[in-house]
């Protein structure tokens, strides 16, 4: 479904085919940048758009607003016979993008438009249309929007902190274990997302000392004496949250016959992961 717009004798002026999406960082936002590209027909007179704004929202079953927005050429736009692209710039907070990607879930992303403004021509005297309203619904393909989600700075969200390697060659494996499993996430691979995190733990192997701290941790939480179980000391505690986390890896290595790990599942553990391994 394409946006059609017509002149004030009712002939079709313009098509919007299609849609493209990218991105700009924003200072504690991310700016979605949608690009209408028009397929213009040849005029009587010299025509304008005016008073131009879209609304976009989440298209499909969701169907939730996202944003308005006005041209980045301002106003008026003139239009010219053949290929013209028209953009808008859409400021997200970064919850708002977040609930985008829990819709989207990993696949594809369906965007609906509504476009709003009057056709000018400038004949003798000049005619005016409007207000005109045209909803367009588009498919933005899962590459183009990753490519649009990079751009934004999304994935540079996950601030967690943790000491790499001394040995750069290690150093180097663990960064990009973390980038693939980032990848895994965004295209909706969440089992794989997870076994990236298993590897990264892996790639970190428990000093002496720390197995010690587990062995002794675990013979407290065994104990049946509740006073035994609450007398485990920090240390002793963190031992056990990062073999916790090593455990809630375990069925993307094997098999499985339920469902897999959502979303959801697999971000906590990516972000549980490591935020464990920030301990040292």
């Amino acid at each position: 479904m394409a946006i059609q717009i017509n002149d004030p004798s009712g002939c079709t002026l313009t098509d919007v085919r299609q849609i493209k999406v990218s991105g700009l960082p924003g200072a504690g936002s991310h700016t979605l940048a949608i690009i209408l590209e028009l397929t213009n027909n040849q005029t009587k007179s010299e025509t304008f758009l005016r008073n131009v704004a879209v609304r976009l929202e989440l298209g499909g079953n969701e169907q939730r607003m996202i944003g308005f927005a006005i041209p980045e050429q301002g106003q008026s736009i003139r239009i010219i016979p053949g290929h013209q692209v028209v953009g808008f710039r859409f400021v997200l907070a970064p919850g708002q993008l977040e609930a985008i990607e829990t819709i989207r879930s990993g696949g594809d992303l369906k965007l609906k438009l509504w476009f709003t403004g009057e056709v000018v021509e400038m004949s003798t005297p000049p005619r005016t249309t409007g207000p005109i309203t045209a909803l367009g619904e588009y498919l933005v393909r899962q590459q183009e929007w990753i490519g649009a989600l990079e751009r934004m700075g999304y994935r540079k969200t996950l601030l967690f902190e943790f000491p790499l390697p001394d040995d750069e060659e290690a150093s180097e494996r663990a960064t990009h274990i973390i980038k693939e499993a980032q990848n895994h996430l965004l295209r909706g691979q969440y089992d794989e997302c997870v076994g990236k995190c298993r590897n990264l733990i892996e790639a970190y192997p428990p000093s002496n000392e720390h197995q010690s701290l587990l062995q002794e941790a675990r013979r407290k939480q065994q104990n049946r004496e509740q006073k035994v179980r609450e007398s485990m000391e920090i240390p002793e505690r963190l031992a056990i949250l990062r073999d916790a986390v090593r455990n809630a890896t375990h069925l993307a290595h094997h098999y499985n016959p339920g469902s897999g790990y959502s979303r959801d599942q697999a971000k906590a553990v990516l972000g549980a992961a490591v935020a464990v391994l920030s301990l040292g």
